[in-house]
């Protein structure tokens, strides 16, 4: 059984298509070793971001599963949250994948946060375009 079904909690269109992507290519050698090389990589002290995410000076979306058992909102979501000034942190009752779980809900927070943020040369970043002449 991959590993994915474990950690996706709901089953909606997308959670099929992501089930039946990963047991295509859970037999690939290239597939395999990317996968090994991802999850050695997150115990290197290299990637440890958190004191760097103090620096963190915009406004931070925090989005977890409630579910997660990969990434657990009791701990990293609390730690990621404690790390970024501001941060504002929602929590799905979905795995490790909300947007494919429950994509209305995620939609649903995700659209006004974007809505907030203003950048450089007035880019929208919830239409793709620059308002800038």
């Amino acid at each position: 059984m991959p590993f994915a079904r474990l950690y996706l909690k709901r089953r909606t269109p997308f959670v099929t298509q992501i089930l039946a992507r990963t047991r295509e290519e859970q037999s690939l050698p290239s597939r395999i070793a990317v996968d090994a090389a991802i999850w050695r990589s997150f115990l290197h002290p290299d990637y440890d971001l958190r004191m760097r995410a103090a620096a963190i000076r915009v406004p931070t979306l925090l989005l977890f599963g409630r579910y997660d058992p990969v990434i657990r909102v009791s701990t990293d979501g609390r730690s990621a949250q404690a790390s970024i000034p501001g941060a504002t942190c929602v929590v799905f009752d979905t795995g490790h994948e909300p947007f494919a779980e429950n994509p209305e809900a995620f939609l649903r927070e995700v659209e006004p946060f974007l809505h907030t943020i203003s950048l450089p040369g007035g880019f929208d970043v919830t239409s793709n375009t620059s308002h800038s002449s």
